[in-house]
């Protein structure tokens, strides 16, 4: 089964690349304690993980998430690696929009929008009310939306639907904090005027019910993230340069969390796998991520397709889904269009299930009393379970496995573990080789072991070793 005959089988390269990515996660430490990786994913965020989105809404109900006089707000991410990027920063490399093409964008806004139905006259000279407009109607914008509630920030986080091959690729769903009051007091009203901007034009019915409010980047600065770490640095809010901020590579620290990363990558590998790849983090001091935790931080949420639907459900109970955070004609479709795509998904799992118990009920019965040579059916059986053949290629599969078997089994090789690794892999390499296209909801490692499975019953049964 080559990858052109079935792009749903990964290549060794995507699979080490999914795997590093799970690795990452599990080495993440649990909120609240932060690393500062600084790299693809987190970028200069501390981040922690945690243990699913159950745990945290325990977490949020807590005192750190409720106090009055913090005024916390809140952002979420379908993917695990998105940055704070502004839809116009991410244009651009590091998300440093150019000054010049920043006001020329405003001002072709300003333009286009002339007797189009929304009158700006009232905002003329208060620009960033401009871009909250342009915010709301898709334009691109030096503006992120959050919002002063988690649990919306949850329904975002968890709103972009992923199918089974995109959530294997995407091990978590992220939220980020902001503590805006915090930001207030230690770096001055004037720089928060500058960072958070909340719109007094009353047309916008979506940002009040989101609860929500925007950031911007100072003009002429780096980006978002960037601009409230150098300032902070420029504070001495963060430790000294030397003591916090000096790349910890081949410190005690580095090589602890260096070693949890390799640990979780190497939990995940298939039994086949000889070589456990090294996953390279630059990790900061812990001190330093402590401290800016209290100021911003990234937590991330352990996806799955159930994790979601049970997310969504939850948040649906709360009335947080798209027909209240959408008042408008928008909002009103994208909520039918869930329902009934939430009807069609039950009903098709429930179909699905049928279909499944009906042909694992067929598979139970392979594992059975015929010798070696005689069990073509038994792994015709399980070969149509899990793939699609056009007529006629599933005995031709079926003869290269058979002697892909045979040239890698040797004397008792169904009753110890290293041998039954080399006929394991023969398995594998040549269902990759062969043709037939994997159905929805099978995977290649639960094929290759049902046969492998096949093969060694028929070979115990047979007495040939």
């Amino acid at each position: 089964m080559n990858s052109k005959a079935n792009p749903n089988l990964e290549t060794a390269h995507d699979k080490q690349h999914r795997t590093e990515k799970r690795a990452y996660l599990d080495a993440l430490p649990e909120y609240p304690n932060f690393v500062l990786p600084n790299d693809d994913v987190d970028a200069l965020l501390p981040s922690a993980k945690v243990k699913s989105w159950e745990d945290l809404l325990n977490i949020l109900q807590g005192p750190d998430f409720k106090r009055t006089k913090n005024d916390l707000v809140y952002r979420g991410h379908a993917g695990h690696d998105w940055q704070l990027a502004s839809t116009l920063g991410r244009l651009f490399d590091g998300g440093d929009i150019p000054t010049e093409k920043r006001e020329k964008l405003l001002r072709q806004f300003k333009l286009s929008m002339r007797g189009r139905g929304y009158d700006l006259a009232p905002l003329q000279g208060v620009d960033n009310e401009i871009w909250a407009v342009g915010q709301h109607h898709g334009l691109k914008t030096p503006l992120l939306d959050w919002t002063r509630s988690p649990f919306v920030a949850l329904f975002f986080a968890f709103s972009k639907y992923e199918s089974a091959s995109e959530t294997d690729d995407n091990p978590s769903r992220a939220i980020f904090c902001l503590n805006k009051t915090r930001i207030e007091e230690d770096l001055g009203e004037d720089l928060a005027e500058e960072l958070f901007l909340e719109p007094e034009d009353n047309r916008n019915s979506r940002l009040v019910n989101q609860s929500g409010l925007f950031t911007i980047a100072p003009d002429g600065r780096d980006n978002f993230v960037s601009s409230i770490v150098n300032r902070l640095d420029e504070a001495d809010l963060l430790g000294s340069v030397d003591e916090t901020e000096t790349e910890y590579e081949g410190s005690e620290e580095w090589k602890e969390f260096s070693a949890l990363v390799d640990q979780a990558f190497a939990s995940t590998q298939a039994e086949e796998d000889a070589e456990t790849p090294h996953v390279t983090f630059t990790v900061r001091d812990r001190k330093r991520a402590k401290l800016l935790a209290q100021y911003v931080f990234k937590l991330h949420i352990p996806n799955s397709l159930e994790a979601r639907k049970d997310c969504l459900e939850a948040l649906r109970q709360m009335n947080i889904h798209h027909g209240n955070l959408f008042p408008d004609p928008g909002g009103a479709s994208d909520f039918c269009n869930d329902w009934l795509e939430r009807l069609v998904d039950e009903e098709r799992s429930d179909k699905a299930e049928e279909i499944r118990q009906a042909e694992d009920r067929r598979v139970a019965k392979v594992v059975n009393t015929q010798p070696k040579g005689e069990n073509k059916a038994d792994v015709k059986t399980v070969l149509e379970t899990f793939l699609e053949f056009e007529d006629g290629v599933v005995d031709g599969l079926i003869a290269n496995l058979d002697k892909a078997v045979e040239n890698a089994s040797s004397l008792d090789w169904e009753n110890f573990p290293a041998k039954r690794v080399l006929v394991k892999r023969a398995i594998r390499q040549a269902i990759a080789q062969g043709s037939g296209n994997l159905k929805v909801d099978r995977k290649v490692d639960e094929l290759v072991d049902l046969l492998l499975l096949t093969y060694q019953s028929a070979s115990r049964k047979s007495g040939v070793k």
